[in-house]
């Protein structure tokens, strides 16, 4: 039996299952999420706690109530917070007054988390994420770093990595990545070590299944769904031109979360929308997939993403851009569809079909229901492990 701790701010919807296959294999894990505070909605996670003091503090099960049934295994697992003083990264004063404090209590964070002589620690962030330098300098040589993020898609760097990326390539730390994307990426940088850098995946997020429950939102009969976070890159000008070409009547595409596209706004007064612009609960995100015919990613591009992961938990086939993140994940005619990413004629065509013809979508969705058999890989036993052949090669604690 093995104890290891994850820690992340918000990569819950992939750590969790990871969790569980750890715990179902008989190990202990402790799950630790960074906060400021009541920590903000987390993915595919019904927590409800806010901490009386910053450091670590352990969360009861009952702020957790559903995850902690279905996680089990309540003896091998700890919920717990590590919290930190707010970063006011917008009020330039106040955050140079409090990074010393901040400083300290990572410090002191990292300190507690040592001593607890995890045979692993896997800290889950992003390469410009705050604070990433101190937790690794923190934590030591019994760190895996698992990266989501490993640059700026509009403008990569790789010549100039940053001081984070600079200290893990020079520390020598096992790093995982989550897609040959961003493994490739990442190897771009001047001074990456490539013996060091080890791609394991994320598979289903199958803890959003805590929040099925009665439906609550006013959605059409049949539509078609982009879902996440909205920022220009992931399409959304694609998936309206392509809208605009389509011939089938009465089908609806609804395009839910929160961010910025200026196709938003061309696309309020069109009836074939359904805009829900805001920040998604849990709740939300599981209906809207589950009551969708298909998930659509319209990605100009992309490292990976979780939203297939998440359609496929409920047997929603994906239509994507063929990228290599999405390629990974989908087979056309088995859990999905690709086409060539921003040609808005031929995802047209998709939409087109599968929107006409109900009947071609059992058959993709019994292949989203089933992707690991297409992809074994992608099932959490397969990645678990690959996580502890990963994290076997770490040295003691600093």
């Amino acid at each position: 039996m093995k104890k290891y701790a994850l820690i992340t701010d918000c990569h819950t919807g992939s750590a969790v299952p990871l969790v569980k296959q750890l715990l179902d294999g008989g190990d202990r894990v402790d799950l630790i999420v960074l906060t400021h505070g009541k920590p903000d909605l987390l993915e595919a996670v019904d927590l409800d706690f806010r901490p009386k003091h910053h450091g670590l503090s352990d969360v009861p099960a009952k702020a957790y109530p559903a995850l902690a049934a279905w996680l089990g295994h309540g003896d091998r697992f700890r919920f717990r917070v590590a919290d930190t003083p707010r970063t006011f990264a917008k009020v330039p004063v106040l955050r140079s007054l409090l990074a010393p404090l901040r400083a300290a209590w990572i410090r002191r964070i990292c300190r507690r988390v040592c001593e607890e002589q995890y045979d692993a620690v896997n800290f889950i962030g992003r390469y410009n994420q705050e604070d990433l330098l101190r937790y690794l300098s923190g934590l030591g040589g019994r760190t895996v770093v698992s990266l989501h993020e490993v640059c700026d898609h509009a403008d990569p760097d790789f010549a100039h990595p940053n001081e984070a990326l600079r200290y893990l390539f020079a520390a020598g730390l096992p790093i995982t990545v989550y897609s040959p994307k961003s493994r490739d990426d990442l190897l771009r940088y001047r001074g990456c070590p490539a013996q060091n850098v080890h791609l394991i995946p994320f598979g289903a997020f199958s803890s959003y299944r805590i929040f099925d429950g009665a439906d609550g939102l006013d959605l059409p009969e049949r539509y078609g769904l982009m879902i996440g976070w909205i920022a220009p890159y992931k399409g959304l000008g694609v998936l309206a031109e392509a809208v605009r070409q389509t011939k089938t009547e009465g089908f609806r595409y609804v395009i839910a979360g929160d961010g910025k596209d200026p196709a938003i706004a061309s696309l309020e007064a069109d009836d074939r929308f359904v805009v829900m612009n805001w920040f998604l609960s849990n709740s939300e995100f599981a209906e809207l997939i589950r009551r969708s015919a298909f998930v659509i990613c319209p990605y100009r591009s992309a490292s990976q993403s979780g939203v297939p992961q998440t359609a496929f938990v409920y047997g929603r086939p994906v239509v994507a851009s063929d990228l290599g993140s999405f390629r990974s994940v989908v087979a056309p005619g088995f859990n999905g569809e690709l086409f060539p990413a921003g040609d808005a004629a031929a995802l047209a065509a998709i939409l087109d079909r599968l929107a006409a013809d109900p009947g071609a979508l059992p058959a993709l969705q019994a292949g989203a229901a089933g992707f690991e058999s297409r992809f074994p890989e992608y099932a959490w036993s397969a990645i678990a492990s690959r996580f502890r052949e990963v994290t076997s090669l770490v040295q003691s604690c600093l």
